[in-house]
């Protein structure tokens, strides 16, 4: 675990409930997890305006003790943050998914395992932004704000080089974002495990699909197709930004080890086809004999993604996608950094 500490907001944080609005201070990014937590000793904060308002403690008078007394009972303390991080565990876990209309409702989670799990999770930066305690940085936001505010602002996605470390983290770090962590087992498991994370990683992938253009049409299978705007975006990303050939790769890997490896062949085989014309078309391209064949290259000119065949990039993402030997398994673990079977479990959500 990294030694910086963590912080629940970026660059801003917000007047507690309560609080007379006042000028929004930066926080320094070495800040402790525990100082940044939703939530603070509400007692102390509300006698502290009680006695400005009326007067210091050695004031006799008898009705402002009396005012003060009902202020304190009517304006109950905050509660502090190993207390909400709880409710917010019980709750989310309490809730219907929207993943499936007519969900029956899940089971709530014991008190005691959610206090549990509240004290691992501040340890676990990932699990908190994907549980919308946590923001990314930098200059990020909350997990459900980016899916809200950020779906269809496809030039934000294009230039902030900060957020794809936050939604699709690895077993590896970014050398990009020195503000994004390694995602671990643990957290790893926690994705698999907990629906609400799960759907936000669905939503996730849907808004960075939307940016290149495809569109995910079943979710439980994964399976792509075009968009209606795919020309457009296929040559605002993948043809002229070729930045977004690694985002490509990140996706692939973080896919194959929180539960959505089935998502990482679909994409992997979607976008041969877009390369190629049909699945296997890679492998038939690479054997083909040297100059190509003009009526070879005729027919696949038309695909929509030709124009990135001369970059070779299918040759890194076929990795993450279907494997048929022992030799590409190995491969496979090698690139997503882990051999353990157990990192690859289905995530709840694609189960039976």
């Amino acid at each position: 675990m990294s030694k910086r500490q963590l912080s629940l907001s970026d660059d801003e944080s917000q007047p507690l409930p309560g609080e007379a609005p006042t000028k929004l201070i930066k926080r320094a990014q070495t800040e402790n997890l525990d100082s940044n937590l939703v939530g603070t000793n509400g007692k102390q904060q509300k006698q502290a305006q009680l006695t400005s308002f009326f007067g210091s403690k050695n004031n006799n008078n008898k009705s402002s003790k009396i005012e003060i007394e009902e202020e304190k009972e009517a304006s109950p303390e905050l509660k502090n943050k190993d207390t909400m991080l709880t409710e917010i565990i019980i709750e989310s876990d309490s809730d219907v998914s929207y993943y499936s209309e007519g969900a029956e409702q899940p089971t709530v989670k014991k008190e005691s395992d959610a206090v549990d799990l509240s004290k691992k999770l501040k340890d676990m930066p990932n699990a908190m932004f994907y549980l919308n305690l946590m923001q990314s940085r930098p200059q990020g936001d909350f997990i459900d704000k980016i899916h809200k505010y950020w779906k269809y602002d496809y030039k934000k996605l294009e230039i902030h080089h900060g957020y794809v470390q936050w939604i699709f983290p690895n077993f590896y770090g970014s050398a990009f974002n020195r503000d994004a962590y390694r995602l671990q087992p643990e957290e790893a498991k926690i994705f698999r495990e907990r629906k609400d994370i799960a759907e936000r990683l669905v939503k996730s992938y849907e808004m960075m699909m939307g940016f290149y253009g495809i569109r995910l049409a079943d979710k439980k299978t994964g399976r792509l197709e075009r968009a209606s705007n795919y020309e457009e975006r296929y040559k605002a990303t993948l043809i002229t930004s070729l930045h977004n050939h690694l985002r490509i790769r990140r996706i692939l890997a973080h896919l194959n080890v929180v539960g959505f490896r089935p998502y990482a062949i679909e994409l992997v085989n979607f976008i041969e086809k877009e390369m190629y014309g049909e699945v296997g078309g890679y492998k038939i391209h690479q054997e083909m004999e040297r100059p190509l064949k003009v009526e070879y290259i005729r027919k696949i000119k038309g695909n929509p993604l030709f124009a990135i065949v001369k970059y070779d990039v299918l040759k890194d993402w076929k990795i993450y996608g279907e494997v048929k030997t022992e030799e590409e398994r190995e491969v496979l673990y090698k690139n997503c950094f882990t051999s353990d079977e157990k990192d690859y479990e289905l995530s709840i959500l694609l189960r039976n």
